[in-house]
């Protein structure tokens, strides 16, 4: 891929977006409904890139390392998704010398129709649906006492940045409910990259260096020997 047809695949795909978001706001449409093919697009984008994978990777690890000598775990995950972080951080628990600690993991989902419970001898699963983070109460979450707790984000605190409510800033009101969870460790996973200024062209310029720079990483990535990130 030239730099040619890179600046044309991401300037197909803005077009797209642009037009997306012209016909939802001429629709009175204030947000874009993600469709359920949007999960197996997700999972190809996992398959294909290192950028997940490497962020899966580098917070279980974090999180191996909190909950390192406690018996009862609970990790709080914002957007679950598909659950492709955890069977690998369940694989590394049950070899831990001491034993698998009793596992719990909250997903905070956005579709009722995901919400499942999963339970075996070392894991309960459970699931709490909200549309927006901010429109959690720390009590759904069931913490307990005497366990260790981690929050844990990928790419989602970034969507609460620059807007307000009659509550106030979404963004503080996530964190200080974070806060006060009292957690061992927070893993977060961010874009560098500031989608979230007053101005629509800065805003613009911001993603489109953004997804320019991802598309030649992509790039770069594909014409390269794969390796285990446990090699790295």
């Amino acid at each position: 891929m030239d730099s040619t047809s890179v600046i044309g695949k991401a300037s197909s795909y803005f077009i797209d977006a642009l037009n997306l978001r012209m016909f939802t706001a001429s629709q009175g449409i204030n947000s874009i409904t993600f469709l359920p093919e949007n999960e197996i697009l997700y999972q190809n984008y996992y398959e294909a890139t290192p950028y997940l994978k490497l962020a899966n990777f580098t917070t279980n690890k974090a999180i191996l390392e909190a909950f390192r000598g406690h018996d009862f775990v609970h990790v709080i995950h914002f957007s679950l998704m598909q659950g492709l972080q955890w069977p690998s951080l369940i694989h590394a628990l049950a070899l831990r010398p001491e034993g698998p600690p009793l596992l719990r993991i909250t997903g905070i989902l956005s579709d009722r129709d995901s919400v499942g419970e999963i339970i075996n001898a070392n894991l309960a699963f459970r699931g709490v649906v909200a549309s927006k983070l901010d429109d959690i109460n720390p009590w759904l979450l069931q913490t307990s006492q005497g366990e260790a707790i981690v929050v844990n984000s990928i790419l989602e605190l970034h969507k609460l940045i620059g807007l307000n409510s009659i509550h106030g800033s979404p963004i503080e009101l996530v964190l200080n409910w974070v806060r006060n969870l009292n957690p061992n460790v927070i893993t977060i996973v961010e874009q560098e990259v500031d989608h979230n200024q007053a101005e629509f062209l800065d805003r613009f310029n911001e993603a489109l260096f953004y997804y320019l720079t991802m598309f030649y990483s992509l790039e770069a990535y594909s014409t390269q020997p794969k390796k285990d990130l446990r090699e790295l």
